[in-house]
This record gives C-alpha cells, structure tokens and sequence, in this order.
C-alpha cells in the first residue's frame, strides 16, 4: 500500500512557506498483527480400504499451520454439510452429504457420506 499526498488538500510544511505538497509515500511495511491461517496438508483416507473410488465413509482431513478458534466449535462436535460449506469453499463436489468435526485446535476432518453426483468432476490426489 501507498499513500499519496493531493494538491487538492492543501498539506504544506511548518509553518506554510513551501508550494502544496504532492508525493507518494514509500511503500507499507510491518504486519497488523499475526497472519492468516494456512492449511499445510489435505489427506484423503479411505477407512475401510475397500474401494479405489470416491466413497461413503471416506475421510478428507485439513490441517492448519498454526492453532485455530475452531470457529468457536467445540472439538469432536459433528458438523452438517450447511456448515461444513460455511467455513470451506471445496473446489470439486466431494459427497451429496459431509459431516464435519474439529478433531484439535488445528485439524479438521470430514467424512463423506455417498459419492459426488455422475459428471460430476471427481477429486484426484496430487
């Protein structure tokens, strides 16, 4: 970020002897305090081992790089698909249903239940 100084505000030195000043500042440097959260990892999981596909049961776990408010959830509290969607924008359909649960401060899972609609585009690893 920048700033510039108008014409138009009449900003001169102490006392006003100097032509109204107009320049850009340097740019912004610093923070505004600690930065956003990351997730460092996305794990998909399959529990039962018994298909190669997408599938019920199915696990997507995030983790974050640092200790998260769990968005004021508490740990192990299972999370609808509204909800679910609330906090996490997925770039593919994963099932018609998700459920959700903060499993610690920096890691969330979702379970699936069902598989993504046909033509749907199915997540791939990698």
């Amino acid at each position: 970020m920048t700033v510039d100084v108008l014409d138009t505000g009449n900003v001169r030195n102490y006392p006003a002897a100097s032509a109204r000043a107009v320049s850009r500042s340097p740019v912004m440097e610093g923070n505004f305090g600690p930065s956003g959260l990351r997730i460092i990892e996305v794990e998909a999981r399959d529990p039962t081992g018994n298909h190669s596909y997408v599938g019920y049961g199915d696990t997507v776990t995030l983790r974050f790089d640092v200790p998260t408010d769990r968005a004021g959830y508490v740990v192990n509290t299972s999370l609808d698909t509204q909800e679910v969607l609330a906090m996490f924008n997925l770039s593919v359909s994963l099932a018609p249903v998700l459920v959700g649960s903060w499993q610690d401060d920096q890691t969330f899972t979702i379970t699936l239940h069902g598989r993504p609609a046909t033509g749907d585009r199915l997540p791939y690893i990698g």
